[in-house]
């Protein structure tokens, strides 16, 4: 037999439900619509789901795959994301996309972000790879002009590394290089210099 505890509202409709056995807990509107339940089952995944006061579901989180999903008070979906597919979707209230980002098993990220007009706001694409990470962004107005422009590219090898960077936005157009070392570069160069002055002296003492 479960072992439950119950509580109810003043005008004798259920509030709570409690089931300390099957591990699960359920709430309810003063008017009788069901406000959130929680639940676990033998694995130890939690399940919770959660309405507004008219009915519509208003959010639900699950440990299998990681995932939770909003919606607005109208019933249309608000947020959506998944750890297990790496995935975050966003809408507008009427359903127009806001959002989307997504990545991939080998870390390349790709970001595309709407007006809520529905036109193209920002994008990013973040390509990684063994030797060679790339970066493009994106941005326009609602209008559809753009308004900004990056991309940059990182190379790193044993030695040096380096990034290139491009920007453009309205009629200007500016393009940067940075060039960066590892911090025993410096280091390595010294001792270099400090080997070549020694041989230098040295020289110098034996023609004496």
């Amino acid at each position: 037999m479960l072992d439950c505890r119950t509580i109810y509202y003043k005008n004798g409709q259920k509030e709570c439900e409690e089931s300390d056995h099957g591990k699960e807990i359920t709430k309810w509107y003063e008017n009788g619509q069901k406000k959130s339940k929680q639940s676990e089952d033998w694995y130890g995944s939690k399940i919770i789901t959660k309405w507004y006061e008219d009915g519509n579901k208003k959010y639900e989180e699950s440990d299998r795959g990681r995932k939770f999903t909003k919606w607005y008070e109208n019933g249309q979906k608000e947020h959506e994301e998944s750890d297990r597919g790496g995935s975050i979707d966003k809408w507008y209230k009427d359903g127009t996309k806001k959002y989307t980002e997504h990545e991939s098993r080998t870390g390349d990220v790709d970001i595309t972000e709407w007006h809520a007009n529905g036109t193209k706001k920002y994008v990013k694409f973040l390509k990684r790879g063994m030797i060679t990470n790339s970066i493009r962004e994106v941005s326009w107005d609602s209008r559809g002009r753009i308004t900004s422009e990056l991309e940059s590219e990182d190379i790193n090898e044993s030695s040096f590394s380096w990034k290139t960077l491009s920007f453009s936005g309205s009629l200007i157009k500016n393009v940067v290089i940075v060039i960066t070392a590892p911090f025993w570069i410096p280091i390595f160069i010294f001792f270099i210099l400090l080997s070549w002055a020694i041989r230098f002296i040295e020289f110098i003492l034996t023609d004496l």
